[in-house]
């Protein structure tokens, strides 16, 4: 009798936003995605910043229907841009993780998520699936 895979899959869509190599991002949303064992299933997909229509991309993005976002910040994300990113997932209920290699942020609301990175991004995978499982 021929073995069926057809079950019923819970997944949850996460945005990797970003503003550097979209072929190293997309690499470690695969990695991510190919580890995840979990009951429900996490889908990576990495999202980068447009240099054009910012505050357009970012308001369609916080409309999807998920309710995580990972911002890895970088030097190329002015704190302005940062600061507009928190203030639109937050207003559209979406939780998000800001992946930073300067100093942890003091968390002052429970729908940001920080996490230090190594610059080098080495230990990117382990940092994001780590806080993941505190949410």
């Amino acid at each position: 009798m021929p073995h069926s895979d057809k079950s019923l899959k819970i997944y949850n869509e996460i945005n990797f936003i970003h503003n550097i190599d979209q072929e190293l991002v997309e690499n470690i949303a695969i990695n991510l995605t190919l580890k995840n064992k979990k009951k429900i299933s996490w889908i990576f997909n990495a999202v980068k910043i447009p240099e054009k229509n910012f505050t357009n991309f970012i308001i369609n993005l916080s409309k999807q229907n998920n309710s995580l976002n990972i911002l890895l910040s970088d030097k190329n994300i002015t704190s302005k841009k940062e600061a507009f990113i928190k203030f639109i997932m937050k207003n559209y209920g979406k939780k998000l993780i800001l992946l930073s290699s300067k100093n942890s942020y003091v968390a002052k609301d429970e729908s940001i998520f920080y996490s230090k990175i190594n610059k080098n991004l080495k230990n990117i995978e382990s940092k994001i699936l780590e806080t993941i499982s505190l949410i």
